[in-house]
């Protein structure tokens, strides 16, 4: 009878699961290789058996990885030995075939000549999940099994097995690793260079050759940073390399001519390598190019600095005071022409000094109202806000008008506005209100008397 532990009982695993790590490990169908062959010749001279077999279950078939003695490839599920064998965690011991109940009639083992005993140990991941077996079959019946050192040689063999499985997986993962770290850094235009202690070149990325415009890696190897990077000073580069090893983020800003001499803009971040006894290797260097957003930046100081020479002369055009200004989203002005600071006396580097501060008294808390209601609705606004002058500390009416500036996406970045001063007119409007009910007081008045 074959010598196993409750073959009624459940195995703990599932065979889902069990033909996932079997997917996992990729040696169906494999070619043959020597590690394992060499395994299997072992296995059948230790265990005298002139048939030795490295299996792997699938859903329907028994697929041999490596066979001694048989010439067919694989059997199917259903007739396997092996099926039984993988539900044991340990040996699996059938002495005598042709009287086992089980196997007796089975096809596969009535050849000529028939086979009698089978010993196999289960092939299983750290997850104790079997994905086969390393079995001895003979065509002699064995009451007596294996002895203690076959059964502990075979069990030693099955774990080399399993050893060798695992690093083939390991290598693999490692390779694919490798693989998907050499696309990730093609792909990148940033240039991802390696450099030792002293500061010399021992990598540089396939991406960043593109943007550095290297045609061979040869040509660069072992320069010194200061030559790779040779328009920035040689002591900046040690303040970040300083700044790294520290065991913060070097980083410099700066130009330095590509291989072909085309001078770039670069943002680089230095970063310190700790090697494995925890003192600093080398340095992993990622430099960006930032020309077209250098250009950019520039073209915008410039635009800025034509738009703040446009508003601060733009008065001389108007009979009265006009001032621009731009704020944040909170309501505090950013910036202001000069003619808001030679009116209200406010300097531009007071930043904790609001605006607010110069409007009239009774008229604050209306106005703070008014104008927050409209940041949280994002409305264009208009109203009159008595300012006070400076010069002579009175209050002067100014009309202001505000409206938000918005992204590309729809999104409100700052906002925009003017204020003219209408005092003047205010006044003009007063007289004629007053004038105007002085004329009904006497036409009143006139009326009464006639």
């Amino acid at each position: 009878m074959a010598e196993y532990l409750g073959l009624s009982s459940p195995p703990e695993w599932k065979e889902v699961d069990r033909l996932a790590a079997l997917q996992r490990y990729d040696v169906l169908d494999s070619d043959p290789e020597v590690e394992f062959d060499n395994i299997a010749k072992v296995a059948s001279y230790i265990c005298n058996a002139p048939i030795a077999l490295i299996t792997f279950l699938d859903e329907h078939r028994q697929w041999f990885k490596s066979r001694i003695g048989v010439d067919i490839a694989e059997t199917p599920r259903e007739l396997s030995i092996c099926a039984h064998a993988i539900l044991q965690s340990e040996l699996f011991v059938v002495p005598d075939i042709s009287k086992d109940p089980l196997f007796s009639s089975n096809p596969l083992f009535k050849t000529e000549p028939p086979l009698s005993f089978y010993a196999g140990v289960p092939l299983t991941t750290k997850d104790a999940l079997p994905l086969g077996t390393l079995c001895v079959l003979d065509h002699k019946a064995r009451p007596e099994g294996l002895t203690a050192k076959q059964a502990d040689a075979l069990a030693t063999l099955a774990q080399s097995i399993m050893s060798q499985l695992e690093l083939k997986l390991a290598i693999k993962a490692a390779a694919e690793g490798e693989d998907f770290t050499r696309r990730l850094l093609a792909s990148s235009d940033d240039c991802i260079a390696v450099f030792d202690r002293t500061g010399h070149l021992r990598f540089m990325s396939d991406g960043g050759m593109r943007t550095m415009e290297v045609e061979n890696f040869t040509a660069v190897q072992g320069l010194h940073w200061t030559e790779i990077w040779n328009g920035i000073s040689s002591r900046d580069i040690d303040d970040a390399a300083s700044t790294a090893e520290a065991g913060k983020t070097g980083r410099i800003h700066g130009f330095h001519t590509t291989a072909k001499g085309r001078q770039k803009w670069w943002d680089i971040v230095v970063t310190c390598i700790i090697g494995r006894d925890g003192f600093p290797q080398g340095f992993l260097c990622v430099s960006r190019d930032i020309t077209e957003l250098r250009q950019t930046e520039q073209n915008l100081r410039k635009s800025e600095k034509r738009l703040r020479a446009l508003v601060d002369v733009m008065p001389a055009a108007f009979t009265s005071p006009q001032v621009v200004w731009f704020s944040d989203l909170e309501g505090e002005f950013t910036y202001c022409n000069d003619v808001w600071h030679d009116y209200t006396g406010l300097r531009r580097d007071e930043r904790d000094v609001s605006w607010i501060s110069v409007v009239h008294p009774n008229h604050r808390e209306h106005i703070l109202g008014v104008w927050r209601s409209h940041l949280a609705r994002s409305t264009s606004f208009e109203m009159e806000i008595p300012i006070r002058r400076a010069s002579d500390n009175t209050y002067r009416w100014f009309i202001v008008r505000g409206q938000p500036l918005k992204s590309e996406q729809g999104k409100i970045e700052q906002w925009f506005g003017i204020a003219i001063d209408i005092d003047e007119r205010k006044q003009s409007e007063q007289a004629l209100s007053e004038s105007e009910e002085r004329l009904q007081l006497a036409l009143q008045a006139a009326h009464m008397i006639a």
